[in-house]
C-alpha cells in the first residue's frame, strides 16, 4: 500500500496579547541547508525547479505576514533539522520534533492570519516533474502486506 503521512498542527501567533506576529521566529536545531519549495497558489503543484530564498546557513526564519502572501507554504524538503521551535519575544512558544519525517512545512493563510502551522510530512504534494503514478511520488512509502510503519512527531509547549 503506497502512502505518505503528515500533520497539520497550527498555533496562535501571537500567543500573548502584548506580542505581534512579527515578534516570532521559527528556530531550527541545525542550519537551513537549502532554499525552500512553494506550491503554486492556484494549482497546488510544487515546481521542483523553482526555489525561494530561506536564509540558507541560518538557524531561524523571522515570521512576517508577507512570507505567506503569494505562496502560503514554505516547504523545507529533505530537511536536515529534526526540531523546530516557534517562539516569541516573551519566550513562550511551541517546539515540534519530527525524527520520522523528511519534510517540514511552515504555513499560514494569506491576509495576516493570526496563526502558524508547523507541518511535518513524510512526502510532498504533487510536484511538477511527477506523473500520476502514485508509487513514484516523492517520499512515498510502500507498505508490504502484513507489515507496519511508524511515523511520529512530538509537540512541546514552552
Amino acid at each position: 500500500m503506497p502512502f505518505v503521512i503528515g500533520g497539520h498542527p497550527a498555533f496562535n501567533c501571537p500567543l500573548d496579547s502584548d506580542e505581534n506576529f512579527e515578534d516570532y521566529k521559527v528556530i531550527f536545531d541545525k542550519p537551513i541547508s537549502k532554499d525552500v519549495l512553494r506550491p503554486d497558489h492556484s494549482t497546488g503543484i510544487v515546481n521542483i525547479n523553482k526555489r525561494y530564498p530561506a536564509t540558507q546557513g541560518k538557524y531561524y526564519i523571522d515570521m512576517q505576514h508577507n512570507l505567506f502572501e503569494e505562496n502560503d507554504a514554505m516547504i523545507f524538503d529533505d530537511i536536515v533539522s529534526k526540531k523546530a521551535t516557534l517562539i516569541g519575544k516573551n519566550g513562550k512558544g511551541i517546539k515540534i520534533e519530527y525524527q520520522d519525517m523528511a519534510n517540514l512545512l511552515v504555513w499560514s493563510a494569506c491576509g495576516n492570519a493570526p496563526f502558524v502551522a508547523l507541518e511535518p510530512w513524510s512526502g510532498i504534494a504533487n510536484c511538477s516533474d511527477e506523473t500520476d503514478e502514485i508509487e513514484k511520488k516523492r517520499g512515498m512509502t510502500i507498505l508490504e502486506p502484513d507489515s507496519e510503519a511508524v511515523f511520529s512527531y512530538k509537540i512541546t509547549m514552552i
